[in-house]
């Protein structure tokens, strides 16, 4: 084989490539290497320790504490008085309900 048939210039590139694989066994050293780890084996010690990705919807004590502050800035007092209640019906409880929770608050 010619030289311009090595380089490229003679009749393709492909050829060229084909001959410097089959004339050079230096140009691909990793035909003698063997793998390093045998991939069908367990390996006997770890190294090391991998923690599992933290989920993003769970919550932390530290956010419903947060969470619970800012409700009760937001709230401030609840607005309706303590004590025991009784009512003659469900819909005069309902109306008073309605009342305590649309009036206006102190600041």
């Amino acid at each position: 084989m010619e030289l311009r048939e090595v380089l490229g210039r003679g009749p393709s590139r492909d050829t060229a490539r084909v001959a410097l694989a089959a004339n050079d066994q230096r140009a691909y050293p990793h035909r003698d290497m063997k793998p390093v780890v045998n991939l069908e084996e367990t390996p006997g010690k770890v190294v090391g320790r991998r923690q599992p990705p933290a989920d993003g919807l769970t919550v932390t004590p530290a956010q419903e504490a947060q969470d619970a502050r800012a409700w009760k800035n937001a709230l401030r007092t609840f607005p309706i008085p303590k004590g025991v209640y009784r009512f003659r019906t469900h819909e005069e409880a309902d109306e008073w309900l309605w009342r305590m929770l649309t009036r206006p608050r102190p600041e």
